[in-house]
């Protein structure tokens, strides 16, 4: 999308989102078989945070709302359910649920900073194909195996 991501209010993203170039692009992102995404963490260091438009008390407010990381700019927790919190009236992109109605979500993450949000993304569904490196799957696979026991 040729946009930011975050922008100032919610007239701002209204008025991003019927613009024709990011409305046909968001149209085609709703009609998606398969979607490749990124999931993303709510640390310190994070890409997210490091180039965010976020201030510190919006931060401090998310963290609150126990954020675990995200998707496309939507934010989840540790179960991996949407997180409501007013910044998303300023996301301009495809609402959480539109990406899980998309049949294939390939979550692409690796490293261990990354496994909690990982974790839930898959519990919550947000993601259904996981490509990441083989320390962190295996580390699923340990936890996965421990919480069967």
């Amino acid at each position: 999308i040729h946009a930011p991501g975050i922008v100032k209010d919610r007239i701002v993203r209204d008025a991003l989102v019927t613009d024709p170039q990011v409305a046909d692009t968001l149209d085609l992102a709703r009609r998606a078989d398969v979607a490749l995404v990124g999931i993303g963490v709510f640390e310190p260091g994070s890409t997210l945070l490091a180039g965010s438009t976020l201030t510190q008390e919006e931060v401090s407010d998310l963290k609150a709302h126990g954020v675990a990381g995200d998707i496309a700019l939507q934010f989840f927790d540790g179960h991996g359910n949407r997180v409501d919190h007013p910044i998303n009236n300023r996301i301009v992109g495809t609402d959480i649920e539109k990406i899980k109605a998309i049949p294939r979500v390939i979550g692409v993450a690796g490293g261990p900073e990354k496994l909690t949000a990982i974790q839930a993304a898959l519990h919550g569904g947000l993601i259904n194909v996981l490509v990441t490196d083989d320390q962190t799957a295996a580390r699923l696979l340990d936890q996965a195996i421990l919480s069967v026991r």
